[in-house]
Parts: structure tokens; sequence; C-alpha cells
């Protein structure tokens, strides 16, 4: 490959992450995924006016940018087919965010095309108007099989069906640089991102039309804690009520002069036994006011947790160009400036530079040239003007600010040494007898240690998920069947499978729902 096209890639590549390692699909195995499949388009014109052998290098480095694309996202690349990549989402470790997920990459994918076509016609003196390319995304969440590929390749397998072929034909129809997703994957994942209604279209092999949008933005302030399925809310009803009254007790501090600790609610329970849900639940039970991070499974950046609510206050999207970015960081600080008195806001004030590099918006500062212990104090005492800030401002209102940080079992270390910062400084500050009020919840799996420096911080109250009742495993899966598709023996078998477990009851009915209506026996 050329000079000019390492260059290119190289810039395009720059934000690499860690693979999670994951475990190999098995024969015959049948799972809930979300499907990519991206087509380049262009390349016709591209093979007029470049050598071949530039044109295919080409088409190799932005198949790789787009594997990186979806691997930063989650999901690993199925197969490449010529200038066509297929991509799946939760077929190797489920999760509740799989579709989300594929979105997001589909427009990573998006926004590193656009910095290519940029960036590669001036390299080799051609026009952009005639020589850009472009893509179309089609995405479709559903049931798949696997199934091995090929002959001495033991452990690869793809994965086959009516989900597959359905995404396949959401990418075919799809207008060039558009993703379009089927309805039943739309409403999935609408509380994160806008549509557009793009009709009905005739697919090969279904007998009505299908419905289908097409993604038009990411919303600027979506629900991070919305549920995956709309299921009833069953079990820990004692445990939402504890959060509730917690809340209203420190609620009812606010503008009293005393001196006592903040108080910080640890959930913990495994994975997919519902602590996004208690916290969505707690939520919707009247209007706070609450800011909101997490860690990922996926990203391995630095301070990723409060990257997140960082982005999620100043309602950062993925397709936010640096310049936006800037322009809403600027916006950001205006707004916030208004509530504070003169000191409050020189001190956050003086925290931009250091939140504008954690969102990466460099600036001539004297601290962002510092290095290690010195460059994470600068970090550490910015993040906690940050969120003082907002925690005047909330106050304000009369209320106290709901600081949600989600997920600490995957925590970095910077964050961790962040967080620890702050719930120090945060006591310190309660030896101030006007000191705001605000509540903190954490939720994380058992195998997290909560460090010792955040229990002896604060009024640190400690709730432990437990497995849903035989009950209420059965209410959820009467939501999907009616209450009359199930067989006796089948529900019980489901009941002592999940253990309990929501998330799981949820899957598996999902998969006994696509079984049902491909005529299947469910019995």
């Amino acid at each position: 490959m050329s000079d000019n096209l390492d260059n290119i890639f190289d810039e395009l590549n720059n934000d690499v992450l860690h693979e999670e390692k994951t475990s190999l699909l098995s024969e015959g195995e049948r799972r809930n995924v979300a499907i990519l499949f991206a087509d380049i388009q262009g390349f016709t014109e591209l093979s007029e006016s470049l050598d071949h052998e530039i044109v295919k290098n080409i088409l190799d480095g932005i198949l790789k940018v787009f594997t990186i694309s979806v691997e930063n996202h989650g999901g690993y690349v199925d197969k490449y087919t010529g200038d066509q990549i297929m991509a799946l989402f939760g077929a190797k470790v489920a999760s509740e965010l799989d579709t989300q997920r594929a979105v997001f990459a589909a427009l990573d994918m998006q926004k590193k095309l656009d910095q290519f076509n940029k960036i590669f016609p001036s390299k080799y003196n051609l026009s952009p108007e005639e020589h850009s390319l472009s893509v179309r995304f089609g995405i479709n969440t559903g049931v798949v099989t696997t199934g091995k590929v090929g002959k001495g390749r033991e452990g690869d397998f793809t994965v086959y069906g009516d989900a597959v072929n359905l995404a396949s034909r959401m990418e075919s129809n799809a207008p060039v640089n558009r993703i379009m997703l089927t309805e039943k994957t739309m409403q999935m994942v609408e509380a994160y991102f806008k549509f557009e209604d793009h009709g009905n279209i005739k697919v090969k092999g279904k007998k009505d039309d299908i419905s289908v949008f097409l993604i038009s933005d990411v919303k600027e302030r979506h629900d991070d804690l919305d549920p995956r399925f709309k299921t009833p809310f069953v079990g820990n009803q004692d445990e939402l009520k504890k959060i509730n009254d917690l809340f209203h007790k420190t609620a009812q501090k606010i503008g009293i002069k005393e001196t006592s600790p903040f108080t910080a609610i640890g959930i913990e329970g495994n994975a997919g036994q519902g602590k996004s849900r208690l916290i969505s639940e707690f939520l919707h039970l009247s209007q706070h006011v609450y800011i909101h991070g997490a860690t990922s499974n996926i990203h391995s950046r630095s301070y990723h947790i409060f990257v997140s609510l960082i982005k999620s206050c100043i309602q950062i999207t993925e397709l936010d160009s640096l310049d936006v970015i800037k322009q809403k960081l600027n916006d950001f600080y205006f707004d916030i400036e208004s509530y504070l008195t003169e000191k409050e806001c020189q001190e956050f004030l003086e925290s931009k530079a250091l939140i504008g590099l954690l969102i990466g918006i460099k600036s001539d500062d004297e601290r962002l040239k510092t290095k290690g212990r010195e460059l994470q104090t600068h970090i550490q005492i910015a993040i906690r003007r940050f969120i003082y800030a907002l925690i005047l401002k909330t106050n304000l209102s009369g209320i106290p600010l709901v600081i949600i940080l989600e997920d600490l079992h995957w925590i970095d270390d910077p964050s961790k040494y962040a967080l620890i910062n702050l719930f120090e400084s945060f006591e310190m500050s309660r030896e101030n007898e006007d000191s705001p009020e605000y509540l903190f919840i954490l939720n994380y799996r058992p195998e997290f240690e909560m460090p010792i420096e955040i229990n002896r911080n604060c009024n640190f109250e400690k709730i432990k998920l437990q497995p849903l009742k035989d009950t209420e495993c059965m209410e959820i899966m009467n939501y999907f069947t009616d209450k009359n598709k199930l067989s006796e023996e089948l529900n019980n078998a489901l009941i002592q499978g999940s253990e309990g477990n929501p998330f799981y009851v949820e899957e598996w009915m999902q998969l006994i729902l696509a079984k049902y209506k491909q005529g299947e026996d469910i019995s």
C-alpha cells in the first residue's frame, strides 16, 4: 500500500481498542442477535481513474477500518463478500444493547468514510464530487442459527435464518449513506435514535410488505435506562421503595444547615438481574433530575465512565463533528455559569479545558502539557468541579441531583481513582453547613469490590438483588404468550433454567416465540 494510503488509514484507525475475549459459537446454537450489513459503493468510478492495485488497497483499508468500528462497539465480523461486510452483535456475548451497538457501529463507519472522502481525493488529484465513496447499511435483530463454514475451520461458524436474510434486504433497499431497519428492530432502539418512516417494501420470501425506517439522528437526551423489552416490573418492590425513601430524605435536607454525610446507594446483582431496570423504575416515579455515566465491557479508554457522563450532560452524539462538540461545550458552560456565584463560576470555568480534553478537544492550557500523576490530579479536580456545578444548579430548584454510575465491575483504574477522589472531596465539603444535596446510585455485579474509601466517606446503603420468585417469572412469561401458549412442562423448565433472572426469561421467550412464528412445535 502506498504511503498516502497508509497515512490516511492510520489517521482513521487512531481509536483502536482492546478486543474483549469471547467464547466461540457452537454448531446449531440459536441466538437472538443484531445483524448488520454494510455495502460500499463507488469503486467502479475509482477503477476508471486509478490503478487496480490502488483500488484494491483502498477497499482493503476501508474494510479494516469498518472492522475496527464493529469490534469497538462489541460486534465481530462474520464475513466479507466483495465490498460488503456482515457483522453480528450479541452472537458471542449477549447484551441488552446489541441493536443499539449495531446502529452506533454503522454511524461510526459512516463518519470514518466521510473523513476518508475528505482526505483521499486530494492525495490523488481526484474530484471529490466524482470520486467519493458511499455506503448502505441494513440492520435487523432476530433469532439465528449457527453452522460451520467450509472445511477445516474448527470453531469457525456463520449464522443462518430469516433474520439474516431480512437484514440483507434492509441493506439492498437502503438509500446510499443511510441506515435502514425493520419496524420491530426500530422499536428496540427508539429511545436512542430519531427515525424517518420509509414506508413499506416488498421482500422476497415474505407474503406481506415490510415496514421499514431510516435513522435520521441520535436523540440528544434519551433515556439511557430504558429497558430493552416493555415487560412488567416484577419483584424488587421493597428495594424500589427504599431508594425512593432515601431520595426524599436527601431532598428534605436542602436548605437545612447541617453536616450529615451524603448518601450513596449500591445496587448489587448478577448480569441481567434488573439493576438498570430498578433505577429506571425509580426515575419514572417522578421527575427527577439526574446525570448518568456507565462503564463498558467494550471500550477501554481511560475515564470512560466520566466521559460517558459528560457527553450525556452536554448532549454530544455519535454524529457530532469536532466543531459541533466545541460549540456544545461552550454553550453548556455558558448556560451553567448563570446559576453560580462568582467564586463558584470561577472554579467551574477552570474545569473547562480538562473536560474538553476528556471529550477530544485540545487547547493551549498549560495543565494539558503535564503527565502522569500531575495530569491525573488536574482531571480529578475538573470532574469534581463539573459535577459540583450541576449539583448547585439542581438544588436551586429545591431538589437533589441524582448521580447514576453504572456497571462499576468494568471500571478502568483512572475512573476508579477519580471516583474515590470525588467521594473524598465531597465528604470533606460536607463540613460546610451550606453544602448542597445529591444522591449517588451505583450498580455493579457481585464480583466487584467496593473501594473502602467510598464506604467510609458517605452513608452507604447496599441493596442486593435477589432472584425472582416463580410467580414473578410467570408474570413476565405471560406478557409474551397471552397466558395460554406454553405447556406446564415448558413453563416449569423455563422457570427452573432461568434461576429467577429476568433477562434470561425474556431472551428465552423471544427464542420460543420465534420458533412459534415459524410454525415449529413449542410444547
